[in-house]
């Protein structure tokens, strides 16, 4: 049996994963089993391959070997056809000029090469790890190589490592140079936030500082705290108030040292002379 679920998503492996479906299905109706001729025309359909209803069971036993065949050629490069296929929408988006399509698919493209470098710095974790990875990869810029990158793999132990801790590294520092990170905000900020400056930025008066630009500067007029709302006044709990809620107890059979449990106090809201001898 074939697991698709794992599978990089594709036009091209989405249908040789229907067609195998199909196939399979069909043999599975002709042997009996309970299988929605709905299902199979919907599954013919989306693949195009409506001719597969009327052949016979040898040369369908025929194609669905050709067909796993064909599904584990293209699993192998299941990884690079879907990059291939992302990168081809955000080609096409930008040639009709649709920049926002562009955008997102783009950072879909980043978000899943994020994912695969976390999956294989998990893989080198001896808390996850089962087998040793031996090898990884890098990008690396390099003028003189074709479109100015090149690949760079990392084999040895010490490579490994290495490239593996400046992934970590490179991840989380993504704010060492941001401008809360270096001056003239780092040494106005601090820390800890106690500096007066920040108690002014608390307070929404914040000077224009030259140095900063203006989109931080707007962040940082957008910082200034919201005022503190004061508590309601104490008063007396309304009778209904009381009822709805002892209602809403749930019963229990255990109590405390007062030996007063929920269900006496649920049971006198709801009798009336108890609740007038405040039993």
């Amino acid at each position: 049996r074939l697991h698709t679920s794992a599978v990089a998503s594709s036009p091209v492996m989405k249908k040789a994963q229907l067609s195998l479906q199909l196939v399979q299905k069909i043999i599975d109706r002709r042997s009996g089993k309970s299988v929605s001729a709905k299902t199979i025309c919907k599954l013919a359909r989306k693949v195009n391959r409506q001719s597969w209803l009327h052949l016979p069971r040898e040369k369908l036993l025929h194609l669905k070997r050709r067909c796993q065949m064909e599904y584990r050629r293209l699993k192998a490069k299941a990884r690079p056809t879907r990059m291939t296929y992302l990168q081809s929408k955000v080609a096409a988006a930008r040639a009709r000029g649709d920049e926002d399509t562009a955008k997102v698919v783009h950072a879909q493209i980043q978000t899943e090469r994020a994912r695969e470098k976390g999956q294989r710095l998990r893989a080198i974790n001896p808390k996850y790890r089962r087998n040793p990875v031996d090898r990884l990869t890098e990008i690396v810029n390099d003028p003189s190589a074709p479109g100015g990158q090149r690949i760079v793999e990392a084999t040895t132990k010490s490579e490994v490592e290495d490239l593996a801790l400046r992934e970590v590294a490179a991840r989380s520092r993504k704010s060492e140079l941001t401008p809360p990170m270096v001056d003239p905000l780092l040494s106005k900020l601090g820390f800890l936030g106690t500096t007066p400056f920040c108690q002014d930025v608390l307070a929404g008066k914040v000077e224009a500082i030259p140095e900063l630009g203006e989109h931080t500067m707007d962040y940082l007029l957008h910082c200034k705290a919201l005022a503190e709302e004061p508590p309601p006044p104490a008063g007396p709990i309304p009778m209904d108030l009381y009822d709805s809620s002892m209602r809403r107890l749930r019963e229990r059979t255990t109590s405390g040292a007062s030996g007063i449990t929920p269900a006496m106090v649920k049971l006198e809201s709801k009798h009336p002379m108890l609740k007038m001898v405040d039993y």
